[in-house]
């Protein structure tokens, strides 16, 4: 009666993809809290300075990441 085919959604590849996705958003999260302290405190910055570095840092991984993705669909397929 049910003619839909049933497919396992956890398979290892899934698992490996979320996880994968997880600890790289986790560092991105991590880095963006700890990085205007880093500046503030080692290189001496002002909070303007602060609030400079991690606009470039949030603007530079939301440019990249679509560049990578076609980075990663052009050259990954070479293998």
């Amino acid at each position: 009666m049910n003619s839909m085919n049933h497919h396992k959604i956890w398979t290892r590849d899934f698992v490996a993809i979320c996880l994968s996705s997880f600890f790289i958003f986790l560092n991105f999260y991590m880095l963006a809290t700890t990085l205007p302290q880093y500046v503030s405190e080692r290189l001496s910055a002002s909070g303007q300075q602060m609030g400079l570095v991690i606009t470039v840092y949030v603007l530079a991984a939301v440019i990249m990441r679509p560049l990578a993705g076609q980075w990663v669909d052009r050259y990954g397929k070479i293998a």
